[in-house]
């Protein structure tokens, strides 16, 4: 499907036809025969249809949060009686072998039933952006 975002892998490595296609009958010729996926077409009723073609673990390990922090003890600075010094750093890394944007699922933005949404797409990886990587660094004391 083109309505989300795709890797350019699958674009530029999909089945080109010479020819177009009208419903079931696809009379062109295949141009690049060595390709890796499936032909993509969004004019036509197959190409979005889910197919076991491209199943594939989508396991991952992420680092979702990490903080590192200083406190300052106190009397270092006679002017703060407290500080702490941090860098914290949000999706640091991510280790997977999944092809796709990101292998987390997406929470879906339909309404259902309360609880956990994320389930609402059966695994079906919809070309979400993959999570923002974030490091803020801070300063947190009482006056």
């Amino acid at each position: 499907m083109f309505d989300t975002n795709v890797r350019r892998d699958l674009l530029a490595n999909s089945v080109v036809l010479n020819g177009p296609c009208a419903g079931t009958s696809c009379p062109g010729v295949v141009t690049n025969p060595n390709a890796a996926y499936p032909r993509l077409d969004v004019s036509d009723g197959f190409s979005n249809q889910l197919s076991s073609y491209y199943i594939e673990s989508g396991t991952y390990v992420r680092l979702r949060n990490l903080q590192i922090g200083f406190t300052v003890p106190p009397g270092m600075i006679r002017w703060i009686p407290a500080a702490r010094i941090y860098l914290q750093a949000e999706n640091l890394f991510t280790l997977t072998g999944y092809s796709g944007l990101d292998p987390s699922l997406p929470a879906a933005n339909i309404f259902g039933p309360a609880g956990d949404i994320r389930d609402q797409y059966r695994g079906v990886d919809r070309g979400s952006y993959p999570s923002n990587r974030m490091i803020s660094v801070g300063i947190s004391t009482t006056l």
